[in-house]
């Protein structure tokens, strides 16, 4: 239903590469600025679409990556990627920050337009995808969130279990419960599920 929403998707390490470059990075600054160079953005854009501030988001993905360089040497390699785990890390910082600011600000569906059409020439599909963006924003947290770690951040049902902190299963109902919200409001709104697609 949401596949407008990988717009914003981003290319994966090859997962024997991302191991090889993390393990590099243990020791050499410059292979840590590798994995900086590849995984800022995605996180910069992750944070971006959680908190709706890009200083905010400038912020958080800083911070993400000061925490990974001083947890670097306790990371240990388990079933999900090195992307999990950062993730993790700006999933908390996400976190910690509407703890302190309260709800996410509301983003006015001429914002989201605005932001796609630098991403998407179509101007129809920006419109759809930035209607299903602000449907998406009046959704709980819990459910905005492992809908972006899905849609947006195209993480497995794995990655993103890892990093909600849930079994697979719950991770799963989560997910489920999710998109059944998002369908409901996509019917309330009058927008058909083709349009959404």
């Amino acid at each position: 239903m949401l596949l407008l929403l990988l717009l914003l998707a981003w290319a994966r390490l090859d997962p024997e590469a991302e191991r090889e470059l993390v393990e590099r990075a243990r020791l050499s600054p410059a292979a840590f600025g590798e994995l900086y160079d590849h995984y800022y953005p995605i996180i910069y854009g992750y944070a971006l679409r959680r908190v709706g501030n890009p200083q905010d988001a400038e912020d958080i993905a800083a911070l993400t990556f000061e925490r990974a360089l001083q947890a670097l040497e306790r990371f240990e390699w388990k079933e999900v990627p090195f992307s999990a785990w950062i993730y993790r890390i700006a999933s908390n910082l996400v976190t910690d920050h509407h703890r302190r600011v309260g709800r996410q600000r509301r983003v006015s569906f001429e914002e989201v337009e605005r932001v796609l059409a630098v991403a998407e020439p179509q101007p129809e599909r920006v419109e759809r995808a930035a209607r299903l963006m602000e449907l998406m924003a009046r959704l709980p947290q819990q459910y905005q969130h492992v809908l972006s770690l899905k849609f947006y951040e195209d993480l497995t049902l794995d990655e993103i279990a890892q990093v909600l902190g849930l079994n697979k299963k719950a991770a799963a109902m989560k997910l489920y419960r999710g998109l059944r919200a998002l369908k409901k409001l996509v019917a309330e709104s009058g927008m058909t599920l083709e349009e959404a697609y």
